[in-house]
């Protein structure tokens, strides 16, 4: 598969690019915190359409034969239950287009690895994985904090140059009184 721009790791959060933007995603990878034959799992084989193929991954036999019972229900025969591990996906290089995942990772003990895995059956090298997948979740979390406090900074320095400015006219008026003659003459 030649995944060029069409490669993204898509959290729970986010939804499935669209067919007509994304027209060669046709093999997902599904890790599953709660159960393989859960919603994800039947979306993502909607989603990919006879001709492509959901891996739904998990270590535990009794979860991938609901996962199998699931897809049967649904009328899905592109589900593939496997049973593998995280830290060790059981699929060759450069397989899949798009890797799920609902949280599963956070009990992993090796996330890295979870990661590099992830990335390795994406068909991503450690600078495509940096460029496509940490560097834009990087701005998308960072930027927006950062200019929050660019804007609170330029607030303080406008309100403290105004005030600075208004104490220094306070200032020479208290300068002024103390010098100030009032007679006359």
């Amino acid at each position: 598969l030649a995944l060029g721009q069409h490669v993204r790791l898509i959290s729970r959060r986010q939804t499935l690019p669209s067919s007509e933007r994304f027209p060669l995603i046709r093999h997902i990878v599904l890790f599953s915190a709660k159960r393989a034959e859960d919603i994800d799992t039947i979306l993502a084989a909607r989603r990919t359409g006879p001709a492509g193929r959901v891996i739904a991954l998990d270590f535990l036999p009794e979860m991938l034969e609901r996962t199998a019972y699931a897809a049967k229900e649904a009328g899905l025969a592109n589900v593939e239950p496997t049973e593998g591990e995280l830290e060790a996906i059981p699929l060759p290089d450069d397989s899949v287009d798009v890797v799920i995942s609902n949280g599963v990772v956070n009990l992993s003990a090796r996330k890295a690895r979870v990661m590099a895995e992830s990335a390795r059956a994406l068909g991503l090298s450690r600078r495509k994985t940096l460029r496509f997948v940490v560097l834009p979740q990087a701005v998308r979390r960072v930027i927006p904090p950062l200019l929050n406090d660019f804007i609170g900074l330029q607030k303080d320095t406008v309100l403290v140059s105004f005030i600075g400015v208004v104490d220094l006219f306070r200032e020479a008026q208290i300068k002024q009184a103390a010098t100030f003659n009032f007679t006359p003459y």
